[in-house]
């Protein structure tokens, strides 16, 4: 099926999207420091039942590092694509609280086309995260997380027929994420309730350079958002069936010069001489899910939803 199809988490959190299907997915993973990575999960097949349309190629889910050992890093690297910067520090398990800091500066290099004078999206890009963990006991505790990004790329377009003639492209791209969850297990169950919301702002510009340098051709507006307020709990029931419920409230909005008049809370958006309209969309969600996994045998396992 089409990436739009594929649902990619973090820590099985939803990330505020793009918003065409065929830009859907296409950046996210790009805009992931790979030091936070600790594994990637892949659920194949559909798996709506759980996580709704979005879900029906699959899931993937990316799992940072979470580790109760205390360490430090600091690194760079350099190629003919992206020279970056990084460190991550994690304090380990100081009585009941863990704090773990971590950041990126990346620059994409600027490449040029060898059919024309066209350039790939070229800048830096910054990443700061933060995870605050609080423990209320055995097994069970509170964590804060913050996460930020922000691009500033540009893109040639020279001698290029099929886009446009001699213009340049700026994209200033910000994402921030909060989350706050509260967990706990025992003998038989896992839980935890959580709470987050992350947000997307884009803008871009475009000049013209046939029209000299104040010729701005366009320009693009976009902010997008999602709340969410979920729980679950899998409870271990025998060993071989392992109940796993929960449910989840969504409310996820965008406001954009794409959407152009087709929203609602219509107005006019200026930008150096240029006006569009903009307008904006949110959909709320409310969802419940019952999930069995049996084992039956050592070659069967059968999982119902």
């Amino acid at each position: 099926m089409d990436t739009c199809y594929v649902l990619i988490l973090i820590d099985w959190k939803r990330l505020a999207g793009e918003d065409f299907a065929i830009t859907t997915n296409v950046y996210v993973l790009s805009r992931i420091d790979l030091n936070t990575v600790d594994k990637i999960e892949i659920v194949r097949g559909p798996a709506s039942a759980m996580y709704g349309s979005d879900a029906l190629g699959g899931v993937i889910n990316i799992i940072t590092k979470k580790s109760e050992k205390a360490s430090t890093a600091i690194g760079m690297g350099a190629s003919n694509m992206e020279q970056d910067m990084h460190f991550r520090f994690n304090s380990g398990r100081q009585g009941k609280f863990k704090l773990i800091v971590g950041g990126r500066i990346s620059e994409v290099r600027e490449q040029h086309s060898a059919l024309n004078q066209s350039t790939n999206m070229y800048g830096p890009r910054r990443h700061l995260d933060l995870s605050l963990d609080y423990a209320l006991g055995k097994d069970r505790g509170l964590t804060l997380d913050l996460n930020f990004m922000r691009e500033q790329f540009a893109e040639i377009y020279d001698n290029v027929p099929s886009v446009s003639l001699n213009q340049r492209e700026w994209f200033d791209n910000n994402r921030a994420a909060y989350s706050l969850t509260y967990y706990g297990k025992d003998k038989v169950n896992d839980y935890q309730l959580r709470t987050y919301y992350n947000i997307l702002k884009k803008e871009s510009r475009k000049v013209n350079y046939t029209a000299g340098y104040n010729g701005w051709a366009d320009f693009d507006h976009m902010r997008y958002d999602n709340f969410v307020v979920e729980g679950k709990n899998s409870a271990k029931l025998s060993d071989k069936h392992t109940l796993t419920y929960g449910g989840e409230y969504r409310d996820i909005g965008a406001r954009s010069t794409r959407i152009g008049a087709g929203g609602d809370n219509i107005s006019l958006d200026n930008f150096n001489g240029l006006s569009k309209p903009i307008s904006e969309k949110r959909l709320k969600t409310y969802g419940a899910y019952v999930q069995d996994e049996w084992q039956v045998n050592a070659k069967l396992f059968v999982l119902s939803s």
